[in-house]
Parts: structure tokens; sequence; C-alpha cells
């Protein structure tokens, strides 16, 4: 079997998911990179109804953006200009001997968007440095003549992206010099499908309101105004004096049982094997507090709250649910169809049916 690793891991990460899966890797090595973290961005969506993750992105991340900061009377402070959000193309020409030597099976070319023209001498080049190197391994070196070839003819800037390490603003040309002007254009995305089931769920007759927030004071404000539900999020720790003790967590979620006042804990949307090992040990604790939900917002987040039997476990958005049949494999894996299921007889988790 093969997957696709996402374009902003490093390759030493894609080598150690292949040894440790037995996968085979299609690694992506030539073309257009997302300033998101992949599948995750909504920037199109929000401004056009256009989903990126339906293959309909309108590219605002390729516009000329302004950075404003201010104050809280609306005063600015400083500003920046440019194409900020504008992300080199990933070129990894030169380093065919790595992605061999890491055990990538398959290269992943862009051109689904790009002409006949444009992908066939990009095509011919990569496949004449594979040939080369495992004809002459010890004697292979790119050419000259090829970089050339393909650096006159390259849409933007070119990088390796965070092949080997993280880029920082290297991997951005604020400058918009060769950013091209062309939307995406794809087939029209399918409509969502309801389940079997769906007629037995009922709709609440108000909306629950849940407030997501990054601190302890942030909470306390959400649940005076009136909130039924309160997440702690995990993207926004850092910027508001670190994270949450487990202890102030279960004091809190105490104080506002009384009130029917949900608390939940998100784990970040993206997480390294060092995040994980450290959510873990968060995990084991949150579990013992038994009460709070868990959200988690991608398959090995899922999985590590199951194994540490939390209780409630919220799908986050970013697992992009978008048919019956995601939900119910959802479930089945261990995501509580509705809150606090209590071993309703839909529910797959393991923690609920005991």
């Amino acid at each position: 079997m093969r997957v696709i690793p996402s374009r902003d891991i490093p390759l030493h990460e894609i080598r150690r998911i292949g040894e440790r899966s037995g996968l085979e890797m299609e690694c992506f090595v030539h073309g257009d990179m997302c300033i998101s973290q992949s599948s995750q961005c909504y920037l199109s969506g929000i401004l056009f109804g256009e989903s990126s993750n339906c293959g309909r992105c309108m590219k605002p991340c390729r516009w000329r953006w302004r950075l404003a900061v201010r104050q809280g009377n609306g005063e600015s402070l400083d500003h920046v200009e440019g194409y900020l959000l504008a992300r080199k193309d990933l070129c990894m020409l030169p380093h065919i001997p790595a992605l061999v030597q890491n055990g990538v099976a398959a290269l992943k070319i862009e051109g689904r968007m790009r002409t006949a023209e444009f992908v066939a001498p990009v095509v011919a080049l990569y496949r004449k440095a594979v040939d080369s190197y495992f004809e002459d391994p010890a004697g292979y070196a790119t050419e000259a003549g090829d970089m050339h070839q393909l650096f006159s003819q390259r849409v933007r800037e070119m990088t390796t992206s965070h092949m080997f390490a993280n880029p920082g603003r290297e991997g951005v040309d604020t400058t918009g010099k060769r950013e091209p002007r062309f939307f995406s254009h794809a087939s029209p995305a399918a409509p969502l499908t309801v389940g079997q089931d769906a007629s037995s769920c009922t709709a609440a007759k108000w909306p629950e309101l849940i407030v997501h927030v990054s601190s302890m004071a942030g909470a306390e404000a959400a649940v005076g105004a009136g909130a039924n539900a309160i997440y702690f999020c995990g993207e926004g720790f850092r910027l508001h004096g670190g994270v949450p003790s487990v202890e102030a967590i279960g004091s809190f979620a105490r104080k506002v049982a009384q009130d029917n006042i949900r608390i939940g804990v998100m784990m970040p949307h993206v997480c390294d094997e060092r995040d994980m090992a450290e959510w873990r040990q968060r995990l084991h604790q949150l579990a013992a507090l038994g009460s709070i939900t868990i959200g988690v917002s991608n398959l090995g987040s899922l999985q590590a709250a199951r194994e540490h039997r939390c209780r409630d476990i919220l799908a986050d958005y970013p697992l992009n649910t978008a048919n019956s049949i995601a939900a119910d494999e959802l479930s089945t894996l261990g995501a509580c169809p509705s809150n606090r299921c209590k071993g309703e007889r839909q529910c797959y988790n393991p923690v609920c049916r005991t």
C-alpha cells in the first residue's frame, strides 16, 4: 500500500513514517506549496464559498496583503505590506539521492492545473535524474544544464521548503514578482450525504453556544456571557501564558457543572512526535477527570485519546468529515456521535460501552 504524506513535513519524518508503518511513501517533490498545513486552509471557502479542500481554491493567499497591528482604540502601531502568504514553489531535483536514501518510493509532481507544455519538460528532467542516479549512485551529480533549464521555466522562485529544515520567512516571496495571475478551476464538489440513521437524530431546539478559549480568564468571561460549553484550544496556549494546568481545568469544570456547562480540551491541529508524547501525558491526567471532552483533529490524536480511555471524544473540524461514511468511520474509531452519549447503542467508543 502507498500513501502520500503531507507536503509540509520534513524528509526524516517521511522516512520514519515509512519504516514504522511498512507503507510506501509517495512524496511531493515539485510544485505549488500551500501557506497552510495541507487540507487545513479555509480562507478560500470563507471568502468565496469555494473550498480548497474540494480542489476549488481561489488562492487568496497569493494576493498582496497588509499586516496591521492595532491597539484597543484602533490606532495603528505598525504595518507591513506585500505578498506575505505567497510560498515559493518546491523543487527537489538537486536532491534525488536524499529522496531515494530516505525510502521515497514515488515522486509526485504538480501537473493537474498546468499545461502539457509546462509539465512534460519537468517530468523529463526528474525521470532523467532518477535513472542517472540508479545507473551510477556513487558518481551521480545534478547536471548544471538541467537545473538551468528548470530554473528558466520556473513559475515562482524555488525552495526545498520543509524537507530539510523549517524554511521560515525564507520560504515566502514577499515581492510577488513572479506570482502568476490565475485561479484554479475544478469539477463541482459532490453534495454532502446523510446516513441511514439520520432520521433518528433529533435536532436541538436551540443551538449550543460553544466558545473556544486559550486562557482561564477567557473561560470565566465566556461563562459569564452565557456560553453553554467551553473548549480550551491548544493553538492559542503559547500566546496567552501557557497551557492551563489539569488541576485548574478540573476545578473549573466542577465549578460550572452545576450550571450544566460542558468543558473540553482540544488537542493541537498539528502534532509532531514530540508534541504527541507530551500530549499523551496530558491525556492520562485529563482522562482521570472523567467529565472532560477531548477534541481531536487527526487520526493520530484520536488513537491517543482512545488509548487513554477518554470517555467523550469530539472529532474536530480539521478531520474534514464531509459525508456519512466518514462520520460512521470516525464513530467506529471512537469518536462519540453526540455529546455525552452515555453508552447509546450507536456509539462505538469502547469506554462508553463499558
